[in-house]
């Protein structure tokens, strides 16, 4: 401290000739161990920049010049520029007034020489100009220079040079012996950087493959590890790793043959499997139908119901198709379906867009054809005269037969009965005996009749077909 309180210098930029030949200070470092593309360059000159030079006399006017050159990204955003010494135990920072001020390496007290600027492709500044430093107690003294930078395009972070600008400072009468630079810390990268993982078989957990950069500018690595929760999972710069579903946090550690660590970490995030999608269920009540014919008409009016559900989901529609066309929507349906069997499909589909299918055939039964005799006889002849006149003689004792209304099927029985003996040549004798003529049962039918016209038209009806 009391080297440099009472050295108050003034900043300036230094001409492009400067910085060409200014000596680069290393491989450039960050705080946190990511890799930079930064380059720092800096060094002592008593010659205007003719020539640079680590051993400095006490008694010599010097310039001390220092030149940033930020990644390409960071270019053209806004930061701060800073100046550290290192003498001895001791810490200082330069301040915006060109003061030195010791430093408790605490990154919040440290301050920038220079505050809040656009930061160009080249940032160069004389550190120190045209000053013996003999003249602040320097004579016999080894101190070091670092460069750094940060930007707020990378909040937090803090870039600077990976090598210190050593400057050792001699009498005319003696040379002192420079003092060793202090260690740098290793380099560590990790390949990628922080990443997601897919699901590449249903089953939790993946197997991820990881490889690191490791390197030290003033040394040799000596290790490297790989570390989940501060355990060490595996050493070298590569490692295949088993991973949980979920966010892990890996660090790759690289130390030098210093003893000194760079810690780079990233996330790796296995994401988890997913559960396949069950398909909705469908069901038509009922299934497969036959439907009678209700009116004597071609085709009927058949009304379903259907059960839909979905065991991991939401039924998002149903649908009744017909040869794959959509004919109604819905769990139930009121369809017009024609003589004959047709196919109905259920179609259930879920909020993933899973579907379902479920067939049921109805089948719908052609409407019967009745004869114009059975018709005539159904509604004119049964009950009107086979029933009301003829059934109580011809229970089977005369050549026509007939049966009651109590017997199955009597109106086809009697109807076939009355056939066969129209059939045989009775047709005449059917109309004359109900009107009395050699008819032992009397005058049934009058002549001129209603019964005996519709019995005319039943015999007459009968023989025409």
């Amino acid at each position: 401290m009391k080297y440099f309180q009472s050295v108050i210098l003034s900043l300036a930029f230094s001409s492009p000739s400067v910085a060409e030949s200014l000596p680069e200070l290393g491989e450039a470092s960050t705080v946190s161990g990511i890799s930079t593309t930064a380059q720092f360059f800096g060094g002592a000159t008593s010659d205007n920049g003719a020539s640079y030079s680590s051993a400095v006399n006490a008694e010599m006017p010097i310039d001390i010049v220092g030149l940033w050159q930020p990644e390409v990204t960071h270019v053209n955003t806004v930061g701060n520029i800073y100046v550290v010494v290192q003498l001895e135990d001791s810490y200082y920072f330069q301040n915006e007034n060109g003061q030195f001020q010791e430093w408790n390496l605490d990154l919040n007290t440290l301050h920038p020489v220079r505050q809040a600027i656009t930061l160009a492709s080249t940032e160069q500044i004389e550190i120190i100009k045209d000053f013996a430093l003999g003249l602040a107690g320097l004579s016999g003294k080894t101190f070091f220079i670092f460069l750094a930078y940060d930007t707020t395009s990378v909040p937090g972070e803090l870039f600077y040079s990976g090598t210190p600008v050593t400057i050792s400072v001699t009498s005319l009468d003696t040379e002192q012996p420079s003092a060793q630079s202090p260690n740098s810390s290793p380099s560590a990268s990790i390949s990628g950087g922080s990443q997601s993982i897919s699901d590449s078989d249903g089953i939790s957990g993946e197997t991820v493959s990881l490889t690191g950069s490791a390197s030290d500018s003033d040394g040799s690595v000596s290790s490297t590890q790989w570390l989940i929760d501060g355990s060490v999972v595996a050493t070298g710069t590569s490692a295949t790793l088993s991973l949980p579903d979920g966010a892990t946090i890996i660090t790759f550690r690289v130390t030098d043959n210093d003893g000194a660590t760079t810690d780079a970490a990233v996330t790796v995030t296995v994401a988890v499997p997913a559960v396949p999608n069950s398909s909705p269920s469908a069901s038509i009540s009922g299934g497969n139908q036959s439907i009678s014919d209700s009116d004597g008409i071609s085709g009927e009016t058949v009304n379903l119901t259907g059960s839909a559900s979905d065991s991991d989901g939401s039924v998002s529609s149903t649908q009744w198709l017909i040869d794959g066309s959509v004919v109604a929507t819905g769990t139930s349906a009121t369809l017009s379906l024609p003589d004959g069997a047709t196919i109905i499909t259920f179609r259930v589909t879920d909020n993933d867009g899973a579907t379902t299918d479920v067939t049921a055939t109805i089948t719908v039964e052609a409407a019967r054809s009745v004869s114009n005799s059975m018709q005539i006889y159904t509604e004119s002849i049964s009950s009107q005269i086979v029933q009301a006149r003829c059934v109580n003689c011809h229970g089977g004792i005369a050549a026509l037969t007939l049966v009651r209304s109590n017997v199955d099927d009597y109106i086809n029985k009697n109807y076939n009965s009355m056939g066969n003996y129209i059939r045989q040549g009775g047709s005449s004798t059917l109309l004359s005996k109900p009107q009395g003529i050699n008819h032992g049962g009397g005058i049934q039918l009058q002549s001129g009749s209603t019964d005996l016209i519709n019995l005319e038209r039943f015999i007459d009806a009968f023989a025409s077909e």
